[in-house]
């Protein structure tokens, strides 16, 4: 009874429809199971009458109503024309019928007994473990998709624009993301990469088995979808793919080594071929069993051979999915395979895959290559490029400085970045913000007070945003300690790892750095942060740091951020915060260091506050000026408070008679009052400036510079006063 309950949406069916497919598409709706006798199919190209259709199979009691992601074949509506029949055996929409594949499914669905449906917390993992996978995603510039729910699992559609025979292309995106995202909460379904995949149609009941209190039955529907579909890039599903191979133990062949015959060394150890067929400028050869035993997938398991005769194998089932093709060498010739791996530093297999890499763990220890050189070739180096999480600006997987004053806005600027990534979209300087999770470590600001409303006013998604306590138990029965680092680094890459944050923020650095560490010391500080860019790296966050400015007066921006030159020179990239020198309220986020891009341009912004009074940072724009520039102009505009005591210090100076004005300046620098400043505070006072002479010769030796009315102005010979 409780199933009878459960009524479609028919509103719901419509959006679902009109989001799928575009108009003049023709696409097959199909429903079956439940009540209904027979598997219904009809082919359609009219929203409202494809609509009436699926609402009525679903409150006939349907298991479930389906419809094709990708539009089909037009002559298929002749089977039967916007209005669904019984199908017959072999009937539906084949792989040949699709014209060109428009969305790629990634399927998420909790591990459970077939044909009943999921409990509530088999149903939230599964659409938590899509977020996630949208998150990495996201990180890596990939558009918003559709996040769905199936009612069972969860669902995210990207749009795409490929070719029916893709050449095998999705396959190798759901194998890399079942990897990457794959646990007993919810794995990605590998199996979904064929181009006439049916999927529920949203806005109709997912009715597996009965439903029970515990097990329910529930309406799929759409979560959440940008209006503005972006197509994901060929280029960006062929960096996925790449993973793929990559974490099938795919190994390069060095282009001067003979090619290893695969078909060889599988027919000397009694494995029977399936099939083989071309693939991606290669060859797949399946295999009738796999070669490590028996699952329930027979027939799944197949090597590969690249276009550059690299080679590689994967196992569908998941007993095996983590074998690899050194896994396959290695159980079917251990002394050969070794042997291999000996006599070639260069040997993919050695590194699962990758090339050594310095710096890359004990793997990447330098070896001899094969003509007794000490050190690893720049061509057996994996090329990597950039992972982004602000394009030219700050990059994953390091470290990012942000320097400035106190009350100019750094907090504010950190706020801004993690409510544009929690939320996505823009960056301030237009270019496309992926959706990703945020991480706030800070030490000065209280959270309900100050945090939580600064990320509301800035337009954050709570939900992608954490804060880490800076006090914590080391253990349950022991006190609070703070955040020290480098001690608690662990405790860091934790927080990383659970929340899957691709920013963290710590603000300010130096309040959570452990007292033994001097941080005007180079080698103190890079004991510091030579682990916090290991777990930058090994996690690939992006870490921001945030200090206060040193009074150097220096006049570049790099030497200027508090403490060592080693903070920077951790740091891949660094910016400074800082007023301008003419209109107060304007600040200006300038580039001190760019390691992995050309010198952004520099970006200018106000504060400003929304209705309940909370600040948050209003981009203007950008500027040409460099940070050594705006930077050396906020040091002569003084704050009125910085006049008065220039005011102080300069009538002091000269309170006792006229002094030499290179001996004024001198001192004016010993009390850290700019140039700038010290000729304000000389307007306001009057000073004189006059020249004087040597008694000796006769010629202008100088400037002294004495108070008004000073009666003592004779005591030197003075020249001209100006």
């Amino acid at each position: 009874m409780a199933a009878q309950k459960l009524q479609p949406d028919p509103a719901e069916i419509r959006r679902a429809l009109t989001l799928l497919h575009e108009p003049g598409d023709v696409f097959e709706i199909r429903a079956f199971g439940g009540s209904l006798r027979r598997t219904l199919s009809g082919y359609f190209d009219d929203y409202e009458k494809a609509a009436r259709a699926a609402d009525d199979a679903a409150t006939r009691g349907a298991e479930g109503v389906y419809v094709t992601l990708n539009p089909v074949n037009p002559a298929l509506r002749a089977r039967a024309y916007n209005r669904l029949v019984e199908l017959h055996k072999g009937g539906g929409t084949a792989d040949k019928d699709i014209v060109r594949r428009r969305w790629l499914l990634i399927d998420i669905d909790p591990e459970r007994p077939s044909g009943i449906s999921s409990t509530d917390l088999e149903h939230e993992a599964a659409l938590d473990k899509a977020r996630e996978c949208r998150v990495f995603l996201s990180s890596l510039g990939w558009p918003a998709p559709i996040l769905a729910d199936s009612g069972n699992g969860a669902h995210l559609l990207y749009a795409i624009d490929l070719p029916a025979d893709d050449g095998g292309l999705v396959s190798r995106i759901l194998t890399a993301l079942n990897k990457l995202s794959g646990s007993p909460a919810g794995k990605v379904d590998r199996t979904t990469f064929n181009p006439a995949r049916i999927v529920k149609l949203y806005g109709t009941p997912a009715r597996k088995g009965d439903s029970t209190p515990e097990r329910p039955h529930r309406l799929s529907r759409i979560i959440e979808f940008d209006d503005q579909r972006a197509v994901v890039s060929r280029d960006m599903l062929l960096a996925i793919a790449a993973r793929a191979e990559m974490e099938t133990g795919r190994e390069a062949a060095p282009a001067r080594a003979s090619a290893f015959d695969a078909r060889g060394f599988l027919s000397r150890h009694g494995i029977e071929i399936a099939e083989e067929r071309a693939y991606q400028g290669g060859a797949l050869i399946e295999l009738r069993q796999c070669p490590f035993g028996e699952h329930r997938k027979a027939g799944k398991s197949a090597v590969f051979i690249g276009s550059d005769g690299s080679l590689g194998f994967h196992c569908l089932s998941d007993d095996h999915a983590n074998l690899h093709w050194r896994d396959l060498r290695e159980k079917l010739e251990p002394e050969r395979a070794r042997a291999s791996q000996r006599n070639d530093g260069r040997d993919g297999a050695a590194n699962n895959g990758r090339a050594a890499q310095p710096g890359a763990g004990d793997s990447a220890a330098p070896k001899a290559d094969s003509r007794g050189h000490l050190g690893v070739l720049a061509e057996a180096v994996e090329r990597e490029d950039v992972a982004w999480l602000w394009r030219g600006r700050i990059a994953r997987g390091a470290i990012t400085t942000l320097d400035g004053d106190p009350d100019v806005g750094k907090s504010l600027v950190t706020i801004d970045l993690a409510a544009r990534i929690s939320r996505g979209g823009k960056w301030p300087d237009g270019s496309p913000c992926g959706v990703g999770v945020a991480l706030i470590v800070s030490a000065e600001d209280n959270w309900a007070n100050t945090v939580r409303p600064r990320l509301e006013a800035a337009g954050a998604d709570l939900g992608k945003v954490y804060l880490l306590p800076p006090m914590f138990k080391p253990e349950p029965d022991k006190d609070r300690v703070l955040l020290t680092l480098p001690d608690h680094f662990p405790i860091l890459e934790r927080a990383i790892e659970e929340t899957g944050a691709v920013l963290v923020v710590i603000d300010p650095l130096n309040a959570f750095l452990a007292g033994s560490i001097d941080t005007h010391k180079d080698h103190h500080v890079r004991r510091a942060l030579a682990p916090l860019a290991d777990v930058a790296e090994r996690t690939g966050a992006a870490a921001v740091i945030v200090r206060h400015l040193n009074k150097s007066g220096s006049t570049k921006a790099l030497y200027r951020g508090g403490g060592s030159i080693a903070y920077t020179a951790a740091a891949r990239f660094g910016y400074v915060v800082v007023r301008d020198a003419d209109d107060r309220e304007l600040r200006h986020l300038a580039n001190v260091k760019s390691n992995l891009a050309s010198p952004p341009k520099m970006l200018d912004y106000r504060i400003e506050v929304d209705g309940l009074g909370m600040p948050f940072v209003d981009w203007q724009g950008t500027s040409e000026m460099s940070a050594d520039e705006v930077l050396a102009q906020a040091d002569d505009a003084e704050s009125p408070d910085r006049i008065a005591a220039a005011v102080t210090f300069l009538r002091d100076e000269l309170m006792d008679g006229p002094v030499t004005s290179k001996q004024v300046q001198s001192d004016a620098r010993s009390e850290r009052v700019s140039e700038r400043t010290l000729y304000r505070a000389k307007k306001i006072l009057g000073v004189r400036s006059e020249k004087f002479t040597d008694p000796k010769t006769g010629k202008v030796s100088g400037w002294m510079w004495r108070l008004p009315g000073d009666p003592d102005g004779g005591r030197l010979p003075l020249g001209n006063v100006d």
